[in-house]
């Protein structure tokens, strides 16, 4: 799980930055589909590893499992088909900060995005009733864990002013989260 994680963020954090760099909108929305659903991949990733993490069996539980690759599936496929139906995004050209492909979420998204926070809340929750119950120092994991959310702050400020362009910050938690765990 934590390997999937992390290199399904470094995917993730890629097509961002393919995404950003594309010539073009069509190669634009390719990178920014393909984050999306390496994105949301990422949720389970964290969830499998969190279970396991936190001696859970969740992740061995084959129902669950075939239930969140059902979920997940029918999720990748309003993403991908989106350019069919527009229910999930629309896509602009702003000039602000500077020229860019933009992308307009729509409610299908936002619902997207709520579950997969909530999952992740989740995920965060089983590690941390994990280090309630240890008898060793876990402060510094909690610090590093807590570290991993504060990419949600980018995420609103992004979406809320234009000090940021509107993108997934996301993969900027993981990337932090990896970096402790190393250490």
């Amino acid at each position: 799980g934590l390997f999937w994680l992390l290199a399904g963020s470094g995917i993730w954090a890629a097509s961002i930055v393919g995404f950003l760099l594309a010539p073009g909108a069509t190669l634009s929305v390719g990178f920014h589909t393909i984050g999306l659903v390496v994105g949301l991949a990422t949720v389970g990733a964290w969830l499998y590893f969190t279970s396991a993490y936190t001696g859970r069996s969740l992740h061995r539980n084959r129902r669950v499992r075939q239930t969140a690759l059902a979920v997940f599936l029918l999720v990748v496929a309003v993403k991908v088909t989106n350019p069919v139906h527009g229910l999930h995004s629309s896509v602009a050209v702003v000039s602000v900060p500077f020229e860019h492909v933009t992308i307009q979420n729509g409610v299908l998204h936002w619902s997207v995005m709520g579950a997969s926070y909530t999952l992740s809340g989740i995920g965060y929750f089983m590690l941390f009733e994990r280090f309630g119950t240890v008898g060793r120092n876990t402060k510094p994991l909690v610090v590093l864990v807590g570290l991993t959310g504060l990419p949600i702050l980018l995420d609103i400020a992004g979406y809320t002013s234009t000090a940021l362009i509107d993108i997934p910050y996301e993969p900027l938690g993981v990337a932090v989260f990896a970096s402790g765990v190393f250490f």
